[in-house]
């Protein structure tokens, strides 16, 4: 994932998502549903990250951004649930874990990141290989209205 300008000020991104908790209930469903280790994708300032840890046996979250990564570590220290982590410098494409996951998740629009199709299929691809047998994957798009 790029676009690592737009997560440089972590205080305004947080700031505008301070509120935002429409999407949790879904994924700790799918949490829920699929016990074992998840992978988050774009993990971001670790949001949905923190409520993934409460239920999942472990979660590996993949956060290229450097200061979205810090303060999705200092996040999941404040919850308590930092131990259940493994918080990633790593972007999806490069991702070699294969078969490990039941569920892997990529929220709040972390896909669109992927300006290509070819970006998009590697992603797609390398997530693919990193589920278990009868694993899942979700993510969120934003759908335009016009």
């Amino acid at each position: 994932m790029s676009g690592a300008d737009l997560y440089d000020d972590v205080e305004l991104y947080q700031a505008q998502y301070r509120h935002y908790r429409d999407d949790l209930p879904f994924y700790r469903s799918l949490a829920l549903d699929r016990p074992g280790e998840v992978l988050e994708v774009g993990a971001g300032a670790g949001r949905v990250t923190v409520e993934l840890a409460r239920i999942a046996e472990r979660v590996v979250a993949l956060e290229p951004a450097p200061a979205m990564r810090a303060a999705a570590a200092a996040r999941l220290a404040e919850a308590g649930v930092a131990e259940r982590v493994e918080l990633r410098a790593q972007d999806v494409r490069e991702l070699s874990d294969e078969g490990r996951y039941a569920l892997a998740v990529a929220p709040f629009h972390a896909i669109m990141h992927l300006l290509t199709v070819e970006d998009q299929d590697a992603a797609l691809r390398a997530v693919r290989r990193a589920l278990a047998p009868g694993g899942a994957f979700a993510c969120d798009v934003f759908a335009p209205r016009f």
